[in-house]
């Protein structure tokens, strides 16, 4: 009987991991503070914020956008590579400032058998959309999701602390900053609108976290937060290192291809 209870917790275990390393999409370079007049090459990962499972191909690319201080443009989708691993984004920088990245990924589909949906539903703290699930007696229920992806990353060029980084780029699922990062310190809070199709996204689950500075890719220990009736989160800055914050809307849908829809919406940055 333990031996049998291991197992099937040792399987539960790497449903998490293959369902967590299929989905997410972060910007991560290897700084977030960056020189003015360079040329700087950002990894594009498709897994975790640790390691990208694959490329994203330019065909699937609906916007490639920077804003810097000469203000919004689009971001030529040569300087993207598709090559597996992982794709990276090339940029050169012009004046000195908090410059915001982002990008639109065309929706494409996934299926996911009924045990996999439920504990991907888990990780990603959609706990409201599990028990639905489980009141409607859909757990074995396999998904048939059409997803559609939303990162953003922000730099800090040179010195100067510019307003750019609260730009909203319009997406259908965004994550907009309320104060520069790079003016934060360890031990600040830090808020961040979440947006849906351009409205504050109120009472639902984000995920905030990173790793920190130094030898390794030390984990910093993950926050499992909710935005408040006006769809604001406030993320506590409690090491230095690279953050994230994340959430994933998701609906029920009944369409005949389709009976979940998801937005996935991420922003990266770097507290020192």
């Amino acid at each position: 009987m333990a031996i049998t209870r291991r197992i099937s917790a040792l399987g539960a275990l790497a449903i998490l991991a293959s369902v967590s390393d299929a989905h997410d999409l972060f910007f991560r370079p290897d700084s977030h503070f960056v020189a003015s007049d360079s040329k700087i090459v950002i990894p594009v990962l498709s897994g975790t914020f640790s390691k990208s499972e694959n490329g994203i191909t330019r065909d699937r690319i609906e916007d490639l956008s920077i804003v810097d201080p000469s203000g919004r443009r689009p971001i030529e989708l040569t300087s993207w590579t598709e090559a597996d691993p992982r794709s990276t984004l090339t940029l050169t920088t012009s004046g000195e400032g908090t410059y915001a990245v982002g990008t639109a990924i065309r929706p494409r589909m996934l299926s996911l058998p009924g045990e996999e949906f439920n504990a991907y539903l888990k990780e990603e703290g959609l706990d409201h959309v599990l028990e639905r699930r489980r009141a409607l007696g859909k757990l074995g229920e396999p998904s048939r999701e059409r997803y559609s992806k939303y990162p953003k990353t922000l730099l800090q060029v040179g010195e100067k602390r510019t307003a750019d980084f609260s730009v909203v780029f319009g997406y259908e699922a965004e994550i907009v900053p309320l104060s520069n990062p790079f003016s934060k310190r360890v031990g600040e809070t830090l808020g961040f609108r979440c947006l849906l199709k351009g409205h504050p996204l109120a009472l639902y689950p984000v995920l905030a976290g990173g790793r920190a500075p130094g030898a390794g890719d030390v984990r910093l220990p993950q926050q499992r937060l909710s935005t408040d009736a006006d769809g604001v989160v406030r993320v506590e800055l409690t090491a230095p290192g690279q953050w994230y914050v994340k959430f994933v809307h998701m609906t029920e849908i009944d369409e005949p291809e389709a009976n979940h829809e998801s937005r996935w919406a991420t922003v990266s940055f770097e507290i020192r």
